[in-house]
């Protein structure tokens, strides 16, 4: 997994218009701010945008394809609740390691084939999985 540094984005209303060189299609995601894109060895791609709002951040993190369709997502949102995201370390072309509720550390999972998560089907500890019941690649886990 690789980082993409060189990146467009717009503002269009409530969301973000991103393009880069590799991906065939601009994309429009949830999010005011792109806080970093990755770029798997599968040629998928995991966009990390927030709300820019640090004293009630939500943070969105997206599965797009090689053809720049959205495959799924997740949403982290607490209300009132301060969110920054960093420390993020690569640790696999599978998982990225993060901080975004103080220092608290969360895993992004993404498997390489769709599994049914029960857990996803109720919203807790303030994620919102886009793929409730149906199977999902992403996972968050503490």
């Amino acid at each position: 997994m690789e980082e993409v540094t060189f990146f467009s984005e717009n503002k269009v209303k409530e969301k973000l218009q991103v393009h880069f060189d590799g991906l065939q299609n601009q994309q429009v995601l949830y999010g005011k701010k792109v806080e970093k894109i990755f770029k798997r060895k599968n040629c998928t791609y995991i966009f990390f945008t927030s709300d820019d709002s640090p004293y009630e951040e939500t943070l969105y993190i997206t599965l797009i394809d090689s053809k720049g369709e959205v495959i799924e997502s997740v949403e982290l949102s607490k209300p009132y609740s301060p969110g920054i995201l960093k420390d993020l370390i690569i640790k696999n072309d599978q998982t990225i390691e993060f901080k975004f509720w103080g220092d608290s550390i969360n895993n992004l999972i993404i498997a390489d084939k769709k599994k049914v998560h029960i857990s996803h089907a109720i919203p807790s500890n303030g994620l919102r999985y886009s793929n409730k019941l149906s199977p999902s690649y992403l996972t968050i886990k503490d």
